[in-house]
């Protein structure tokens, strides 16, 4: 019986070594034997607008590491007319810290601009075109990615890394972060009541991007790389009503213009696999729109929208009122400037599902979708009980802003 068992156990683990072999096999794919294998990228972007008429792309091989950099692939043929910048190093290597790796810049041999890679298993990632590197990029600082750079560092853009969890985001050579504006609110007109963090811009335009898990390049075919780039920004329309209660010695008041802040925004995102950083978040401001003087609506493209501790009276996933008014009082008016309290937007958000949590870590998480409308339940209201003497603006006494 004892050596029944033994043979059964020395089957069971000897299929399992086939097993591993196996996928060993599969992702390993040949030894590099050729660096000139073509390689074409098709791109749909479906319906989407403003799409670019040029990529970047990033090859990553899995194993007996090589990176590529391929810059101006036209999103129309697929086709390279820049040189490539390849990194060659051994990824199982211990690299000292500051150490680099050599970099080589293999011009595209064919006369039909195809690009030329080796053959093998690759992960690739591509981003639009001249927002890597760009003076103009004021949304997003993509330096890390910038391969056109000597002396680059050994993990810069490892797109093995990609995993939730499988690399601390403080290694955070994948991520692209926000770029905070040098901006003072405050201008002595309102009083920050959330001023755990600064700002950054919601973005004017959209980034696309997109990536492929795995790719085999062989000899003898044509390869093709299928990409279907979306915009990294994720879309998010804020509604709610606004309303005003004018005390007995207030003759009129009249709305001139509304901000409407947001807090939450992750501080950088990995655009191979969408996930961000929200263990640190910033603030978004957006000027409102009306059509009727009640329901107010502010848009913003960010890479996503935390909401925060419920138990929380403020940080991330609040709303902050600020509204330019007009009050009257004996025949006389003036302008006004007031802010909300903090009015949290944790279920409204969390609602939304517009980031997907991990549930082990909630510093970590994943955009989920593109296009979001938060709907705040109530009416933000401004109470004007006595108007001042003076222009100026205060969140008590006879002027305040609350949810109602």
């Amino acid at each position: 019986m004892k050596n029944l068992i033994k043979i059964i156990l020395g089957v069971l683990v000897f299929c399992s070594v086939l097993v591993s072999c196996e996928e060993y096999e599969l992702y390993e794919g040949e030894p590099i034997t050729r660096k000139d294998y073509q390689v074409i990228f098709d791109y749909d972007f479906g319906n989407n607008q403003n799409t670019p008429k040029c990529m970047d792309v990033y090859a990553d091989r899995i194993f007996n590491a090589s990176k590529y950099y391929l810059n101006d692939i036209d999103v129309n043929t697929g086709l390279s007319t820049k040189p490539l910048v390849t990194f060659l190093y051994n990824r199982y290597d211990t690299v000292p810290v500051g150490d680099t790796i050599r970099i080589d810049t293999v011009a595209v041999k064919d006369s039909s601009n195809v690009a030329l890679l080796a053959n093998g298993s690759f992960k690739f990632l591509t981003i639009q075109h001249d927002i890597i590197g760009s003076k103009d990029s004021l949304i997003l600082d993509f330096s890390n990615f910038d391969a056109k750079r000597k002396n680059s560092k050994t993990k810069t853009w490892d797109l093995m890394n990609t995993q939730l969890r499988s690399i601390p985001i403080s290694k955070s050579e994948l991520y692209a972060r926000f770029k905070k504006l040098n901006i003072d609110m405050l201008d002595s007109k309102w009083s920050d009541g959330n001023s755990y963090t600064s700002y950054v811009m919601s973005a004017l335009t959209p980034l696309y991007v997109d990536s492929v898990q795995v790719m085999e390049i062989n000899r003898g075919v044509e390869n093709h790389v299928a990409f279907t780039p979306t915009n990294i920004f994720q879309h998010i329309k804020l509604n709610f009503n606004v309303g005003t209660e004018a005390g007995e010695n207030i003759e009129g008041i009249s709305i001139k213009g509304i901000v409407a802040e947001i807090s939450g925004v992750p501080a950088g995102i990995n655009p191979y696999n969408r996930q961000v950083d929200i263990r640190s978040t910033y603030k978004v401001l957006a000027k409102c729109k009306t059509d009727n003087g009640i329901l107010y609506s502010a848009d913003y493209d960010v890479i996503g929208l935390g909401y925060g501790k419920k138990a929380y009276s403020n940080g991330p996933g609040y709303l902050q009122v600020i509204i330019n008014y007009t009050a009257t009082k004996n025949g006389v008016t003036k302008e006004y400037t007031s802010t909300s309290v903090p009015i949290s937007l944790y279920n409204v958000i969390k609602a939304a599902n517009i980031l997907t949590y991990d549930v082990e870590n909630e510093d970590i998480a994943v955009q989920n979708g593109s296009n979001f409308v938060l709907n705040l339940i109530g009416t933000v209201t401004l109470s004007v009980t006595d108007a001042s003497a003076s222009s100026g603006t205060t969140n008590s006494g006879g002027c305040k802003i609350t949810l109602k």
